[in-house]
């Protein structure tokens, strides 16, 4: 499948397309690299878990993974399930939004479509790790993930969403997006992480950056109805960050795929970070993505 014309703008990457299977990974490789160097992680000397991460086989893979983590968040809570992939034989990437994983400063900076740009950088890596591309998305993350969905259809073959964001649980957060608000309220105090997790997500953000967050979420919710990629959503019904309905009302409104084509993981006891130690039944939810790629 000629997938790479979704990056025909870009003449490096063609020219790997046209040399084969090496140049493909080693472009990747390199691409990875500047990701991981990228100059926010390095004028902070970002810890490596705060970073993009690729672990790989040392060649392209019949299956590669592109793994997005949630908003305010960094790599680290895909770090666990990457490995868990990539010991199963996948080459796995997983992405650092812009402005993520460094400072609120640098996250400040950016909004809904510069993590959408970060999600398509790590798309275009992806697709030269392996033969068969699959998403997995957290949170936002799994909202980007079914906006690049719809735009690269022809590209992903298997879509993930882990907890995604369609219908925040704070009501109030919807407010975001008027100027008033923005101005009485210009910040968002989340309180400290628990300690395992510690210093791995901003504690206190500009409220810019919840608008930004709500604009994803009504892009998102549009798009069920326009997914063709064979889908998993997993939802927890004890998720305190978003509501379990909007997981649902997204399986139902995917209109275009088969029963056998979309499938729908609900449970109890959960934590909103479903990849993360928070959740009881992370290794639950890594069965069940290895079982969905695999199957």
């Amino acid at each position: 499948m000629d997938n790479f014309k979704n990056f025909d703008h870009d003449p490096q990457y063609q020219q790997a397309k046209a040399e084969g299977g090496g140049a493909c990974f080693d472009l990747a490789l390199k691409l990875a690299a500047a990701e991981y160097h990228h100059p926010e992680c390095e004028a902070v000397a970002a810890s490596d878990l705060k970073r993009s991460f690729c672990f790989h086989h040392n060649q392209r893979a019949d299956t590669a993974v592109l793994l997005i983590h949630g908003w305010t968040g960094c790599p680290f809570e895909m770090n666990e399930l990457g490995q868990y992939l990539y010991q199963k034989g996948s080459n796995v990437f997983g992405v650092r939004l812009a402005g993520h994983g460094t400072n609120v400063q640098d996250f400040a900076k950016y909004g809904r479509e510069d993590w959408k740009a970060s999600v398509v950088d790590g798309l275009k890596i992806v697709s030269l790790l392996g033969e068969q591309v699959i998403v997995v998305g957290e949170s936002m993350g799994a909202s980007l993930a079914t906006l690049i969905a719809v735009e690269y259809s022809a590209l992903i073959a298997k879509l993930v969403l882990c907890a995604p964001c369609f219908r925040i649980r704070d009501w109030k957060a919807e407010f975001a997006t008027f100027k008033l608000v923005q101005r009485l309220i210009p910040e968002v105090d989340f309180g400290e992480s628990p300690e395992q997790v510690r210093g791995y997500w901003y504690s206190k953000v500009p409220i810019g950056g919840v608008a930004e967050l709500i604009r994803v979420v009504r892009q998102a919710r549009k798009t069920g109805s326009k997914i063709k990629t064979p889908i998993l959503v997993i939802q927890s019904l004890t998720d305190k960050m978003v509501k379990p309905e909007g997981a649902v009302a997204y399986y139902r409104s995917l209109k275009q795929l088969s029963e056998s084509e979309k499938h729908l993981k609900i449970f109890e006891d959960g934590h909103h970070n479903l990849t993360s130690v928070l959740n009881p039944h992370k290794d639950d939810v890594f069965r069940w993505i290895g079982e969905f790629i695999s199957g």
